[in-house]
């Protein structure tokens, strides 16, 4: 028989404990929903989930899977492809504009920056949002 692992978190234990507490009758519902800080009727939902499923009723549905929103691989090439060559002088909101109006590409000045934070992405960006052709003055010396 092959065995499964279930990845949990501390919130899903802390909730498996107290409820299998519910079921031996150590404490109520109510307490219980108190305890791990849901609502009673959550904590009947969380009760009724664990019958049905086992500890696995504890885990989210989407875990694994992949989000609805990501943005496709090759679209994520082709931005940073861009981003390296032909706009490589642009600044994360100038990039998106651009983005948008010459290649057809609709995405979020907000996704931009966090591409930005990976390597090789926007280079003429720092990661404090100046670029780095400016150069900061020194400081003045007091005499």
């Amino acid at each position: 028989m092959e065995e499964e692992t279930i990845k949990m978190g501390q919130k899903q234990i802390q909730r498996w404990k107290v409820m299998e507490m519910v079921e031996v009758g150590k404490i109520t519902l109510k307490e219980a929903g108190e305890k791990i800080g849901v609502s009673y009727r959550q904590a009947k939902r969380i009760r009724q989930a664990i019958k049905d499923k086992g500890i696995k009723g504890l885990i989210h549905g989407n875990l694994g899977r992949v989000s609805s929103h990501r943005i496709e691989e090759r679209i994520r090439k082709q931005i940073v492809e861009l981003s390296r060559r032909r706009y490589a002088e642009f600044n994360d909101s100038h990039f998106t504009e651009q983005l948008e109006q010459r290649e057809g590409v609709v995405i979020s000045r907000e996704t931009v920056r966090r591409y930005a934070g990976k390597p090789g992405f926007c280079p003429n960006t720092s990661v404090g949002g100046r670029s780095i052709i400016n150069v900061e003055r020194g400081k003045r010396r007091k005499d």
